[in-house]
């Protein structure tokens, strides 16, 4: 009787006998690469698209001051920056820290704002007061133009909206996953 008619082949016997990595496991890797990737990049988006902007509120007097200060985004980011600065300092609260000093991101002064903006105007000179912002919000651009956050404004008090998106993208997701397995095996 022959030995080898009585042990059954394991997978690396059956392995060597076809070859280890040929075209048509090439080919077949390279099936499931191209239709995995688009769904690996629609998982990622949104550490890019959700991501956070330093914001503060907006003075409704000043909006083309500070759209003067976009245009020098790409020409002089340090323009920009400086640009960004005198405006944060003219109209929003300082917060001391035991690190440095901050800007509050959800209050500005309570002050009738002039309609002209002038780097030597700073509302704490004239107020302590402060009120949350009625005139929407202004958002650091240096690094990102638009982000989901910016376009909805979900800041301060929507600030947990954010996370939600993420959290109902993964739920349908899941949902999808088991629905699809589930018709599939029909």
């Amino acid at each position: 009787m022959d030995p080898k008619a009585t042990n059954p082949k394991t997978f690396d016997d059956i392995l060597g006998n076809i070859g280890e990595m040929g075209l048509y496991q090439i080919i077949a890797l390279a099936m499931i690469v191209y239709a995995i990737l688009p769904e690996a990049m629609n998982s990622m988006i949104y550490v890019f698209a959700g991501a956070k902007q330093d914001h503060w509120c907006a003075v409704d007097q000043w909006s083309v001051p500070q759209s003067e200060c976009l245009e020098l985004r790409s020409s002089d980011p340090g323009g920009y920056r400086d640009c960004v600065f005198k405006y944060k300092d003219a109209s929003i609260p300082r917060i001391y820290t035991d690190e440095e000093p901050s800007y509050s991101q959800c209050f500005k002064y309570d002050i009738p704002y002039p309609n002209e903006w002038s780097d030597q105007f700073y509302a704490g000179d004239l107020t302590n007061s402060t009120v949350s912002c009625d005139d929407g919000w202004a958002y650091d651009h240096g690094q990102y133009i638009s982000t989901i956050v910016s376009d909805f404004d979900l800041v301060c008090d929507y600030k947990h909206l954010a996370g939600t998106t993420q959290t109902i993208f993964y739920a349908g997701y899941l949902v999808g996953s088991w629905l699809s397995g589930s018709i599939s095996d029909v």
